[in-house]
């Protein structure tokens, strides 16, 4: 984790058509970041197995952490509090990785 400035990132709001399935993504460098638990929300799957998933990848060699993960700065409120932290984002590619293993026959 950096203390430099952030760059500039946009989020973009996607919604399925029947408006079931919504979330945000930050969209910074020409490509899309997303959470753990974002991915989770997408592929309609817990937490526990993006994170098996993207484990395996990185375990494997498929993917490189320093390359495909990001910490952005998230800020929540918990009553009249606002909190910070760091969270691990996750670029277009481990998404898609996931999103590939956990739509295939193998999973």
């Amino acid at each position: 984790m950096s203390d430099e400035p952030s760059p500039q990132s946009s989020r973009i709001l996607y919604q399925t058509e029947d408006g079931r399935t919504r979330f945000q993504c930050r969209f910074e460098n020409e490509t899309a970041w997303l959470r753990q638990a974002l991915m989770a929300e997408l592929f309609e799957i817990g937490v526990n197995t993006v994170n098996y998933h993207l484990r395996a990848i990185f375990a494997e060699g498929a993917l490189r952490p320093e390359a495909t993960i990001r910490d952005y700065r998230i800020v929540r409120n918990r009553g009249a509090r606002q909190i910070t932290r760091q969270i691990e984002h996750y670029n277009l590619e481990a998404i898609l990785a996931v999103g590939f293993l956990v739509r295939s026959r193998f999973s």
